[in-house]
């Protein structure tokens, strides 16, 4: 498994991670919702600027002022040259900020598997 920042192989930008080689990858990622007990959450990916219906869980918000946090996982056979791009979906009804501070952060990972 080669982890996408060990030796920087991955292009890393604020539109997504690139992936370098065609091959099966293990992408995980959260998203971490602040505090809010209205509506859901989910987390889920988008390849090459559309959406993939893979694996996203849909959760009910937390309540008692934690953070929510919606987590994707699932293991993609992707082209080379792939954008792969975390994304938050929640229904609060109003604008509400993802947290960054530990221990409920936002991330996205992006490990080769395997090549094809």
């Amino acid at each position: 498994m080669t982890e996408y920042n060990s030796s920087s192989i991955y292009i890393v930008a604020t539109a997504g991670i690139t992936v370098p080689v065609a091959g099966i990858y293990r992408i995980t990622g959260r998203v971490a919702f602040a505090s809010n007990s209205t509506g859901t959450r989910s987390a889920g990916v988008f390849i090459n600027g559309s959406y993939y219906t893979g694996s996203q869980s849909r959760l009910i918000a937390n309540s008692g002022g934690y953070a929510t946090t919606a987590d994707y996982n699932d293991t993609l056979s992707l082209a080379a040259g792939a954008v792969i791009t975390l994304s938050g979906f929640q229904d609060s009804g109003s604008s509400l900020s993802t947290v960054a501070t530990a221990p409920d952060v936002s991330f996205l990972t992006v490990s080769l598997v395997s090549y094809v």
